[in-house]
């Protein structure tokens, strides 16, 4: 019985290292430009096989546009808050569609977030075991003394 038990554990330790866990996000809605409705990942970092959408620009950019763009936050500088934008990337690097997934305190301020992100653009699409593929990019962020900043 222990040799039985042993092997069997032996055995699922074995496919588990081939396994590969993808998130997939559970698309509703018929979104124009997706290529593969099912098929919509969000890409862990650190998984084998996995690639990320690449941002035509850095962090450090997209914060700069924000801070000088976003007027909401011009004389609002005791202004703290957060809030996550979501980009969804077709297998083509496009973005096909941009909202908020964790909203801020202020519709106004979300819209103007948005409108920055909205002209954002990717150079290369997620990958999925070396295939291009849709993907949810997320951008958390935090508002302190009227400065956005990148969670």
């Amino acid at each position: 019985m222990q040799k039985a038990i042993t092997f069997f554990v032996f055995v699922l330790v074995s496919f588990s290292s081939y396994s590969q866990f993808v998130a997939r996000a559970d698309i509703k809605e018929k979104i124009e430009g997706i290529c593969d409705v099912n098929n919509v990942i969000v890409v862990i970092p650190n998984y084998k096989g996995q690639t990320k959408a690449v941002c035509a620009v850095a962090d450090s950019t997209i914060e700069r546009r924000l801070n000088t763009e976003v007027a909401y936050l011009k004389d609002k500088k005791d202004h703290t808050d957060k809030g996550i934008v979501r980009m969804l990337v077709n297998c083509k690097g496009q973005v096909v569609k941009c909202d908020t997934d964790k909203q801020t305190s202020d519709p106004i301020l979300d819209e103007q977030i948005l409108a920055v992100f909205k002209t954002i653009t990717f150079t290369k699409p997620a990958k999925l075991k070396k295939e291009n593929i849709d993907s949810l990019v997320f951008w958390s962020f935090q508002i302190e003394n009227g400065l956005i900043t990148k969670r």
